[in-house]
């Protein structure tokens, strides 16, 4: 509707599976790609602080750096990471909160709930954090999907989260080291 306003010209991202499969008018004008530097991350997000909260984060400590590492340079991932924090924390822990504290609480009541998904989760993450079409079914209706992250480049397949999943792997290390 928006398109056939003379002069207006819509633009849009979408992922390149989607592209690849419905016959629209799309004109691909850059491919994304995941950002080599968490810098980049953080600056994206300073803007937000910048734009939306007059230069006042909400986040004191180390909480968005250590959001920006894990997030394998995905800018949807981190921000959508931060945004959950900032939605589902009291405001007065925000300043202090520490993302593999808050990570873990969060997966460790989801898993308490849902065991027998989680225990499909966990094993992905054994399995290098891919899961198949019959795990992803099973996830849909859960709460755990929000640690699921579709994979737009294969048909029917999912990762993990890769903040849960480099948390987990680092659980899974230090209790075969027996830290």
């Amino acid at each position: 509707m928006l398109a056939a306003v003379p002069g207006l010209y819509v633009l849009t991202t979408v992922r390149d599976d989607t592209y690849r499969r419905h016959p629209k008018a799309f004109h691909l004008l850059a491919l994304i790609q995941p950002f080599a530097d968490d810098a980049h991350l953080t600056a994206i997000y300073q803007r937000h602080v910048d734009l939306y909260y007059d230069g006042d984060d909400p986040f004191a400590g180390a909480f968005v750096d250590e959001a920006a590492r894990r997030s394998g340079g995905r800018i949807g991932v981190f921000l959508g990471l931060v945004r959950d924090a900032f939605t589902l924390v009291p405001p007065a822990r925000l300043a202090d909160l520490e993302l593999g504290a808050w990570v873990r609480g969060e997966w460790r009541q989801l898993a308490e709930a849902e065991p027998v998904l989680a225990g499909r989760l966990t094993e992905a993450v054994r399995r290098g954090g891919l899961l198949g079409a019959d795990s992803l079914d099973l996830l849909r209706p859960s709460s755990l999907m929000r640690w699921v992250l579709e994979d737009y480049t294969s048909d029917r397949a999912a990762r993990i989260h890769p903040v849960l999943h480099s948390l987990l792997n680092e659980d899974a290390a230090a209790r075969s080291t027996g830290e």
